[in-house]
């Protein structure tokens, strides 16, 4: 045996026993020896130190290693399926099924491969002799066909002439059924027929009962119908079919936000790993069905089992997923510290967990501190465009600081070379900007610019560059420099003309120099860009105000629409009156009236503020009849749309009072006052709760903890 194979052996032997680190320094002083007296071939060469970097979870180096290894040999099943292992390791599926299509194309007697297709499939929502690198000509032949009929009917769809797009898609109906049931679906969903919908979406699992475009579809059926629980279900249905469903995964933490269970329930995917042994994949699978079905302490002691195997601890990005799942169950569990510990624990074992930054980022959130929130969720997205939950719980931070919903300050598109300077930059200007240090704050601001303008690659600095643009803009303004703030807001709107943080600005200019009439459409078209930027939606008020109109006026919106908003305040200030006049029930009728006409008309975004004062006002109206369950459930309703209502936790206070749950009652009273300190009512509520527990009157141990 020559002194090259003499290594090589060496090095599979350090593999197969799982020494990583000593396999790769081997096989590194086999390539430096040289191969030229072994009847090793390159291509093996490259294979075999590739799985070595695999198993090592050193992916960027395996992944070159495979590439070298096809580059000798495009047929290789061995390279397709490394490859395809070091996608799946970096979340990357669609990417690794293709790796493996290719495997079982070029070797079709590898079990190995079919082995891998097949669980790719089934975890993406496939057929599981699915691969669609067939070269059956007859099937591409049918698929030409279907794509030309399909496209017809579709582009109809689209232009919203649905009867001769459903006349199109009889042609198809016999020998694609699953496709066109769903489009027939959707497109009765569009003309508001939720028995039709209902009706193809259900076809559509017979023809194929892991359909995740039918359960989506059902589960937006279900939430119009006001049936969350079932919407709930049909969420997690597709996204068990297939766990980087975008649709699902929004879909599922907003029914989540609205039943009240935590938002990051079923965030969490399924952790199996092939290196791992059965029974351990197993014991993961059974956990996260506890999981699912909310028995967190339970789940837990099976992770905490799992965590404690050597297996798990030799590998990083496994290890850090279980540390992850650990932390989540713990956060359900309101035990924070604790969870705080488990995701700190799997960004050591991973720096670019998503999981983990959004589980950091949520006990911030939990804790006040939004800021910091805020970039622990930037850069959970940031490692992870797919992560719905730390999507969702960026929009909510974002809300609280009073930036757009998808604000952020790390994805801007940036290119790669200049990616890490850029947001080193950015992330410091934004904590002079809070620190209110507005100079400083621009002097960096100018400093990123430059480096975008410096790079001369053919990349879309749109985003970024108008990013900047509007946040130089703000701190002029925040300076009181008009025209410099002015000229920042021009040249975003220049590059992006649908900028409604530009647009706002703009508009706040010219109510600042009393140019009301014009600083009123600046702000309309800034909240018809982005209908929750409360900026925008403020300047409207004041603007309106000034104007004598009503705060809402806008006169972008449709006017049928327009009608319909007014209707609303109509009916809300009508239920004023009779309120005032204790005529409780008329107050009722009016209301439930005007919650009707807000769900049929506005979507979640633009409603949420609306419904959330109707129903705390139809909560006290129903305490006036005394009807506490009535009650109960329109402030539940009520803190659903939103987290942070004073009202609604005063309102759950009063009914906890009434029913002598005297702690309970006055928790609810001290969120309310936290919430907001000027809330009259629950002040005299929590007064009088103290009273009968023996307290001071303005005892709040909220307000105590903060203080500490």
């Amino acid at each position: 045996m020559s002194q090259s194979d003499f290594l090589f052996k060496e090095a599979l032997d350090l593999l197969k026993d799982g020494a990583y680190e000593q396999a790769i320094m081997k096989f590194n002083e086999l390539q430096n020896s040289g191969l030229q007296d072994s009847v090793l071939s390159e291509e093996d060469f490259y294979i075999a130190r590739g799985s070595a970097y695999l198993s090592n979870e050193e992916v960027d180096r395996s992944r070159e290693d495979f590439e070298n290894a096809l580059k000798l040999n495009s047929s290789s099943a061995e390279a397709c399926m490394g490859l395809a292992k070091s996608f799946i390791l970096e979340g990357l599926n669609k990417e690794a099924k293709v790796m493996f299509e290719w495997a079982a194309k070029n070797e079709p007697e590898n079990k190995a491969a079919i082995e891998h297709l097949e669980k790719i499939n089934e975890i993406l929502g496939y057929d599981l002799d699915h691969n669609s690198l067939s070269n059956n000509e007859k099937i591409l032949d049918e698929e030409n066909s279907f794509n030309s009929l399909f496209e017809k009917a579709y582009q109809l769809f689209i232009e919203k002439d649905y009867d001769r797009s459903l006349e199109n898609l009889d042609e198809l109906q016999a020998k694609f059924e699953e496709d066109v049931n769903i489009l027939r679906g959707n497109i009765y969903l569009a003309k508001d027929d939720l028995e039709n919908s209902k009706i193809y979406f259900e076809k559509a699992l017979e023809v194929n009962n892991r359909s995740f475009a039918a359960y989506n579809g059902l589960a937006t059926i279900y939430k119009l119908r006001g049936m969350l629980n079932d919407a709930k279900v049909m969420y997690e249905c597709a996204l068990g079919l297939n766990p980087e469903n975008s649709v699902a995964g929004l879909g599922l933490t907003e029914i989540n936000r609205e039943l009240g269970v935590p938002i990051f329930h079923t965030a969490i995917n399924i952790i199996t790993d092939s290196r791992l042994s059965a029974v351990l994949n197993e014991k993961l699978n059974d956990a996260y069905k506890l999981f699912q079905n909310k028995e967190y302490q339970k789940s837990l002691s099976i992770v905490e089992n799992v965590l404690e195997e050597n297996s798990v601890k030799a590998l990083k990005t496994v290890a850090a997923s279980v540390n992850n799942f650990a932390g989540f169950n713990l956060l359900a569990l309101d035990k924070y510290s604790d969870a705080q510990k488990k995701f700190e624990e799997a960004l050591n074992q991973n720096p670019n967990s998503s999981q983990a930054c959004a589980g950091l980022a949520e006990l911030l959130f939990i804790d006040g501190k939004f800021k910091e929130s805020k970039t622990m969720y930037e850069w959970a997205l940031k490692n992870n465009q797919t992560n719905h939950f730390a999507k969702s719980g960026l929009g909510k931070v974002n809300e609280e600081l009073g930036f757009s919903v998808d604000h952020s300050t790390l994805d801007l598109g940036i290119p790669e070379e200049i990616d890490k300077e850029f947001t080193d930059l950015l992330t410091k200007a934004y904590e002079l900007f809070t620190d209110k240090k507005y100079s400083e704050t621009i002097e960096l601001i100018n400093e990123a610019e430059e480096l975008l303008v410096k790079f001369k690659y053919d990349n879309d600095l749109t985003k970024p560059l108008s990013s900047l643009y509007n946040f130089r803009g703000f701190n002029y303004l925040a300076l009181q420099k008009l025209d410099e703030a002015e000229k920042s807001y021009e040249k975003a709107l220049k590059i992006n003309p649908k900028s409604s943080q530009a647009c706002a600005g703009l508009g706040e200019i010219l109510f600042l120099t009393s140019k009301d009439k014009d600083a009123k459409r600046m702000y309309e078209y800034a909240v018809s860009y982005e209908p929750r930027n409360q900026f925008a939606i403020s300047g409207l008020a004041k603007v309106n105000k000034s104007l004598g109109l009503s705060e809402n006026d806008n006169t972008l919106i449709p006017n049928d629409r327009k009608g319909i908003t007014e209707r609303i305040g109509n009916l809300i200030e009508d239920a004023y009156d009779n309120y005032n006049k204790k005529s409780y029930e008329n107050a009722i009728e009016k209301l439930t009236e005007a919650e009707k006409l807000v769900e049929d008309n506005f979507d979640s975004q633009e409603n949420f503020e609306t419904l959330t004062r109707v129903n705390n006002f139809l909560g006290f109206n129903y305490l006036g009849v005394d009807n506490s369950s009535k009650a109960k459930e329109c402030f539940t309703k009520a803190l659903q749309s939103d987290s942070n209502s004073s009202q609604a936790c005063a309102g759950l206070g009063e009914i906890l009072y009434l029913e002598g749950k005297d702690e309970e009652s006055k928790t609810m009273y001290e969120w309310a006052v936290k919430n907001n300190q000027n809330n009259n009512y629950a002040l005299a509520g929590l007064a009088k709760v103290n009273k009968v527990l023996g307290k001071p009157e303005n005892h709040n141990t909220l307000l105590e903890t903060e203080l500490n």
